[in-house]
C-alpha cells in the first residue's frame, strides 16, 4: 500500500427554441462579469514572490488589472483562487443544462444513465464527511447540491422519463471502471482510512466516470447541440481545476499527486470531444456529428 501524505481542501430537455440556451449562457456571463469587475475594485497591497519568482506576475503594484491582483482581490471575495471559483462555476452551469434539456424537452435521450450513476457514486462516496468535517458554508452548500442534483437526476432518468433513455446504446461496462478504482483506492491513498479510501476512490472515479458518455455517443454517431454543451462545461470544469493546482503549486506549494494525475487523465478523456465540439458545433453552429 501506497501512501501519499499529500492534502485535499476542496469539494470539488433540449430547448424548443435557441432563445433558452442564449439566455442560459448570457446569465452565466453577466454572473462571470460581475464577479470579476468587483474583484477589480478591490484594493490589493500584499506581494506574491512565489508568483514573482515563477514568472507569473511582473510585480507591479500599481497595475490593478495584473493576475497577482485579479487572483487575490478574488480570494478576498470568495476565500478561493480564481481557477477554483471559474472551475465551481462551470460545474454548476453544466449540471443547469442538463436539468434544462431533461425538463425541457421530458426526455433524457442522448445522456448515459450509466455515466451519471457513476457520477452519484463519485459524489456519494466523496461527501460522506459531510456532516462530521466543516470547511465553510460554500463547501457545505455546494456538498449538498451535488448530491441532490446527482441523485435527482437519476431519478429523472430511471423513474420519470424512463420511457425516453436510450438503453440499446448505453452499454458500457461500468463494473470494468468501477472495480480497477476500489483496488486502486485501496493500494494508493494518502491515509488507510475509511473516509480517506473512499475520497481517493471518489477521485479516481470520476476521472473515468464520462467514458460511458462518450462511448454512448461513439456509437450513435451524433449529439443534440445541447448534450455537446453540457458535456463541454463538463470537461471545463475539471480543466480549470488543473490549473487551480498549478496555481496553487506556485503560491503555496500544495501538490496532491492523486488529485492531479487523476484530474490530467480526465481530461486527456475530453480532448477529441473538445476539438470536436469547437470545431463543429461553434464554428459551424450545429449538432454534433461524428464521422463514420
Amino acid at each position: 500500500m501506497i501512501l501519499l501524505h499529500s492534502r485535499r481542501s476542496s469539494p470539488g430537455g433540449y430547448p424548443s427554441t435557441t432563445n433558452e440556451v442564449t439566455l442560459l449562457e448570457t446569465v452565466f456571463f453577466i454572473v462571470a462579469l460581475s464577479v470579476l469587475e468587483n474583484a477589480i475594485r478591490i484594493p490589493c497591497h500584499s506581494s506574491w514572490p512565489m508568483l514573482e519568482m515563477a514568472g507569473l506576475d511582473d510585480g507591479s503594484m500599481e497595475d490593478q488589472f495584473s493576475f497577482r491582483n485579479l487572483c487575490m482581490k478574488t480570494e478576498m471575495l470568495f476565500h478561493m483562487n480564481i481557477f477554483r471559483l471559474t472551475a465551481d462555476l462551470a460545474h454548476l452551469v453544466a449540471i443547469f443544462i442538463l436539468a434544462l434539456k431533461m425538463w425541457t424537452t421530458r426526455s433524457v435521450a442522448g445522456i448515459s444513465g450509466r455515466s451519471q450513476l457513476l457520477f452519484s457514486a463519485v459524489f456519494t462516496s466523496r461527501y460522506l464527511d459531510l456532516f462530521t468535517n466543516f470547511i465553510s458554508v460554500y463547501n457545505s452548500a455546494m456538498k449538498i447540491f451535488f448530491l441532490l442534483t446527482s441523485f435527482g437526476t437519476l431519478y429523472l432518468m430511471w423513474i420519470k422519463f424512463r420511457a425516453t433513455y436510450d438503453r440499446n446504446h448505453d452499454t458500457f461496462r461500468i463494473e470494468f471502471l468501477v472495480l480497477p478504482c476500489a483496488l486502486l483506492a485501496l493500494l494508493i491513498n494518502h491515509e488507510f482510512t475509511v473516509m480517506e479510501v473512499m475520497w481517493t476512490f471518489s477521485i479516481y472515479l470520476e476521472a473515468v466516470a464520462i467514458m460511458p458518455q462518450l462511448f454512448m455517443l461513439s456509437r450513435t454517431g451524433s449529439a443534440e447541440t445541447i448534450t455537446a454543451h453540457y458535456l463541454f462545461a463538463l470537461g471545463s470544469y475539471r480543466a480549470l481545476y488543473i490549473l487551480n493546482w498549478v496555481y496553487r503549486y506556485y503560491t503555496e506549494g500544495f501538490f496532491d499527486p492523486i488529485a492531479v494525475i487523476s484530474g490530467v487523465v480526465q481530461t486527456v478523456l475530453y480532448a477529441d470531444f473538445f476539438y470536436l465540439y469547437v470545431s463543429r458545433v461553434l464554428r459551424q453552429k450545429r449538432g454534433l456529428q461524428l464521422s463514420a
